[in-house]
């Protein structure tokens, strides 16, 4: 029986991880010469488009998944609106362990370009070690100084050695902790290596720096980033059973089963991480005595699961989840009247909701930060930065305590500057505002006084205020000014309709052409001290005439921002949903799940 277990499988390690020719295709965008599309990509660009991103494993390139035998199930991807084919090929440097600056690093260069092209997260499928490669490269640094992580909208393994190789721990002397049965398979196989004369796969990589990472639970393992708890990976695994069957005449006799994964990897190390997802073990028939041959043809041999239907109808319902999902991410806080403070959520297309801060105040544009004005105490406000990835606050500047009111900080568009009330307001007029470097502190007056609740246009350069301090017939109470505070003018009484009191604005569009103001209620309400950024029945105005423009939702909004390429993301009022309209406001996507009808307010949303 070893004998007929080791020439077969002899074959299969000298021949089985040849790569098939890459067919050769031209790209007008480029992300460098390791990324590269699968084919010619109908002249269609990535923007808005949804790059699903192949990367191959150990002494292998990517031919493995420009495999000609693939060609039926590129075309079922393709067939997906949008979706885009590349491959990633580090076979230059694939005996490398994944730090390897042509290997880990450089996967995550590609993540970030290509995300970045098409403006959205991607899909990334790996086989083998291309999931250590990818579970590396999740952890480094974007261009936008954020995590690779959030470039990546999910992630599918196949045959990938989470917990390192039984194979090669064996063929290296290393002890691992598996059946006798199967121990005896593993050191067949490296018999089967000196029978046929030639060095194997596996004999190769002992000397090599992948061989030594990928011993069973090896220190280099054990040192690879966690995947991020919201990051949906999807691991598949090949699992060949062999049990020993005789039937001769009367004799009949069945031995134990034996499990031996693909068998490059168990199904033990590559189902060891899977995040959102449930594990897909893909079996193949029992295989026996004279059989054995069976073994390593096996559709779940390592290198041909890619071949099975049923493996890739899992990487096509991966594609299609991202596909049918909104992309981006929504930035929001839910404000708790018992305690007067704020959760503050990041929401990431029909991921749950994450619960990233508490407190007051603003998130930045990119969520990484969190202003707020501390008024406690009679002495001046000031204003405090919150470094929400690192847990660390920095007193910024000191200004107006007005104890919550109209002194609520307002990021710039670029997230470098702060705008905060440096003077109170008096009867004569507003307080007088300055914009304050995050990097340094410095504050910058304002060229004129303004109003309270600022809201930056996403060109950054308008800004509307809440001015009720002189209400006048004809007119909001909503002002637009340039960036330095000057050349104030107010929109018109919304919808034709007097408030001097609740006029609240939202959200300003670039150029200051339209703002989310709240609608006119003469009467309704009491001045007070005015009514913040809040609306609960708001409406999108021309701030030159005061006339409402019609949205694609039932009903008034609660809150909602510009986008800068002229889209708007809102929340219908009584709706537990964010619905992201394009620039012409026409709806592009919902976000749901983790959203309550009530008490959320909008801070910004970024296309990762």
């Amino acid at each position: 029986m070893i004998s007929f277990l080791a020439l077969a499988f002899a074959v299969v390690l000298v021949t089985g991880l040849v790569a098939a020719p890459t067919p050769k295709a031209a790209a007008a965008e480029s992300c460098g010469e390791q990324a590269r599309p699968i084919a010619e990509q109908d002249g269609v660009s990535l923007r808005d488009g949804l790059p699903v991103l192949f990367i191959h494993g150990i002494r292998s390139d990517r031919g493995h998944w420009t495999d000609n035998k693939l060609e039926s199930f590129h075309r079922r991807l393709r067939e997906k609106p949008g979706v885009k084919l590349w491959t990633f090929d580090y076979s230059s440097a694939n005996t490398q362990w994944v730090t390897h600056d042509s290997v880990g690093p450089a996967f995550a260069r590609a993540i970030d370009c290509l995300s970045g092209l098409a403006g959205r997260s991607i899909v990334v499928v790996a086989h083998s070690m291309g999931g250590l490669v990818t579970q590396f490269a999740q952890a480094q640094t974007a261009s936008d100084g954020r995590g690779i992580a959030r470039r990546i909208a999910s992630v599918v393994t196949v045959g990938t050695p989470f917990k390192g190789s039984d194979l090669l721990s064996v063929a290296q002397g290393v002890h691992v902790p598996v059946s006798k049965p199967l121990l005896g398979e593993l050191n067949a196989v490296l018999s089967a290596c000196r029978l046929v004369g030639r060095k194997c796969d596996v004999q190769l990589l002992l000397d090599k720096p992948v061989g030594r990472a990928l011993r069973t639970n090896s220190e280099q393992l054990r040192a690879l980033p966690a995947w991020p708890e919201d990051l949906p990976v999807r691991p598949i695994a090949g699992d060949i059973v062999y049990r020993f069957k005789m039937n001769l005449f009367v004799y009949h006799h069945e031995a134990d089963i034996v499990s031996i994964g693909d068998p490059y990897v168990s199904v033990k190390s590559a189902t060891a991480h899977r995040v959102m997802a449930e594990e897909n073990v893909r079996k193949c028939d029992d295989v026996g005595v004279f059989r054995v041959w069976e073994v390593f043809s096996s559709s779940c041999g390592h290198s041909n699961l890619k071949r099975r239907e049923d493996v890739q109808d899992e990487i096509l319902d991966a594609v299609s989840e991202v596909a049918g999902q909104p992309a981006g991410t929504v930035y929001f806080s839910r404000y708790d009247p018992a305690t007067y403070r704020a959760g503050f959520y990041a929401k990431t297309g029909a991921r749950p909701a994450r619960r990233i801060a508490e407190g007051t105040g603003r998130l930045s544009p990119d969520g990484r930060y969190r202003a707020e004005v501390d008024t406690s105490g009679d002495g001046p406000a000031r204003l405090i930065v919150e470094d929400l990835d690192r847990g660390v606050r920095q007193r910024l500047a000191d200004g107006a305590n007005g104890h919550g009111l109209c002194n609520e900080p307002e990021w710039t568009p670029d997230g470098k500057y702060i705008l905060f009330q440096q003077t109170p307001n008096t009867g004569r007029g507003p307080g007088q505002w300055a914009r304050v470097e995050v990097a340094t502190g410095a504050a910058t007056l304002l060229a004129a006084h303004s109003g309270c609740y600022p809201v930056y246009a996403p060109d950054g350069q308008s800004i509307a205020w809440y001015d009720g301090l002189n209400p006048r017939p004809g007119r909001s109470t909503v002002l637009i000014t340039d960036a330095d505070g000057g050349n104030g003018r107010h929109v018109p009484a919304i919808g034709g309709v007097d408030d001097p009191c609740a006029n609240a604005v939202a959200a300003l569009s670039s150029g200051g052409r339209l703002a989310l103001v709240e609608a006119s209620h003469p009467g309704e309400r009491a001045c007070g001290d005015g009514p913040g950024r809040q609306v609960h029945d708001g409406l999108v105005v021309d701030t030159s005439t005061g006339r409402p423009i019609p949205l694609p939702v039932p009903g008034p909004v609660r809150g909602g921002v510009f986008l800068s390429d002229g889209g708007l993301l809102v929340q219908p009022a009584g709706a537990a949903e964010f619905v992201l309209l394009d620039r012409n406001f026409q709806i592009k996507a919902t976000f749901r799940g983790g959203i309550l009808a009530e008490g959320e307010t909008i801070h910004g949303y970024s296309s990762f």
